[in-house]
């Protein structure tokens, strides 16, 4: 870490009341509950890795058709009022999943169609929730404020929540985890509805429709090499890396003969790994070359992932999926202040939607493939090509003129 890039303390944007209800709603609301019970719950009603495969594409589908979309919208309207929305949606969605399963009446078209409604509902959340944050604090907050972001995310979503989740399956059935996760939104809907902030006015534009406003934010963020590659670099980053570990880290972990509890670990450690990145970021800073930094913390994470693919051990799994979780999550750590920073808050919404769309497009469609894909050549060989396959995309686009314009700016 450098003293050119210190930044605020933690404490810094926890002294602004919104954010403080921002981060609080959204931390447990990000319980990951949800992702344990669904692959729990679909595995019980299909051993078959396809039928999780596909579970999961129709979650994540939707959002990749409504990305852009959500970030239009999110650039029209309040975005408060957007994830408030989109917060409800997503409760109600789980809520339907846990009295279906309650009842008895659970089926995979069930986990399938209610997942899509979330998924719908994401797609708005998202653009928004990134173009909220320079909304509420100053440019030097932003930084430890992703930082506290990240470490909730990762906590609630991979430590926690997985946590959580592995013990009320254990104890007390899916329907309990699916009724947790219902209620985790509501208290996110509730701290939406207190923040004060009232957004100013917008600029009045053009009516060039939507497809003239997506128009805009591609045109800016096409303009932008650092932006552009990084987005094109992440997308193939997910298709082989993370998609096959959604699939088929449960299966492994199933197939080794662990139950619940050992999947739940496996995703606290990724949890654990990235809330400490995003701790030590957030505290003391990172490095003034960020574009640099970024890359070279996502580049060996695919040399571990390979490496957990050939694992044969629970705990082993547990310990690369850390270290995964430190490199990953710091990255994207800097990535989202970056975004934040450097992007005119009046497309911010919209190149933040770009962001999902392709860094993150690739992904339904390796959780769709890589079922079929590994019981076709096995799940070891998905894992370990994938990764190994990712690192040389992200050198790459590491050395690709004017990707690292921001670390010069900055030098």
């Amino acid at each position: 870490m450098t003293a050119g890039t210190r930044r605020a303390g933690l404490g810094g944007p926890l002294a602004e009341r919104d954010f403080r209800l921002l981060w609080g709603g959204q931390a447990i609301s990000l319980l990951g509950v949800l992702m344990v019970a669904l692959a729990w719950q679909t595995l019980r009603l299909s051993s078959s890795p396809t039928a999780l495969g596909l579970v999961l594409f129709a979650r994540a589908g939707p959002r990749f058709v409504l990305i852009l979309l959500g970030g239009v919208v999110s650039d029209r309207l309040p975005r408060r009022r957007v994830m408030l929305v989109a917060d409800l949606v997503q409760g109600l969605a789980a809520g339907g999943l846990a009295v279906l399963a309650a009842s008895g009446q659970l089926r995979l078209w069930h986990l399938a169609a209610l997942g899509a409604v979330a998924g719908m509902a994401s797609a708005f959340f998202l653009p928004a929730s990134t173009a909220l944050v320079p909304d509420l604090l100053t440019p030097e907050l932003l930084l430890p404020a992703n930082a506290l972001n990240t470490t909730s995310r990762v906590l609630a979503a991979q430590f926690a929540g997985p946590a959580l989740g592995g013990l009320l399956i254990a104890t007390l059935g899916t329907a309990a985890a699916f009724a947790v996760d219902a209620a985790s939104f509501a208290v996110s809907v509730a701290t939406l509805a207190m923040i004060g902030f009232r957004p100013p006015p917008r600029p009045g534009r053009a009516t060039a429709g939507v497809l003239g406003e997506v128009g805009e934010g591609f045109a800016y963020a096409r303009g932008q090499p650092w932006i552009w590659v990084t987005l094109v670099v992440t997308g193939f980053g997910n298709f082989l890396v993370s998609g096959p570990l959604a699939v088929l880290l449960p299966v492994v972990v199933r197939g080794l003969g662990a139950g619940a509890g050992s999947l739940g670990l496996v995703y606290a450690a990724f949890g654990v790994g990235g809330g400490l990145a995003a701790l030590l970021a957030g505290q003391l800073g990172v490095p003034r070359r960020r574009v640099t930094a970024m890359y070279a913390a996502w580049v060996p994470g695919g040399l571990l992932v390979a490496g957990l693919g050939a694992a044969r051990v629970v705990v082993v799994i547990a310990l690369l999926y850390g270290v995964v979780g430190f490199l990953f999550e710091f990255g994207n750590l800097i990535w989202a202040s970056l975004l934040q920073e450097r992007v005119p808050a009046r497309v911010l919404g919209r190149v933040s939607s770009l962001d999902w769309l392709i860094s993150v497009g690739l992904f339904p469609f390796a959780l769709a493939v890589a079922g079929p894909v590994a019981a076709a050549i096995g799940a070891t060989v998905v894992l370990v090509g994938g990764g190994l396959l990712s690192v040389p995309i992200g050198l790459a686009g590491l050395l690709w003129p004017r990707v690292r314009d921001p670390d010069r700016a900055t030098a």
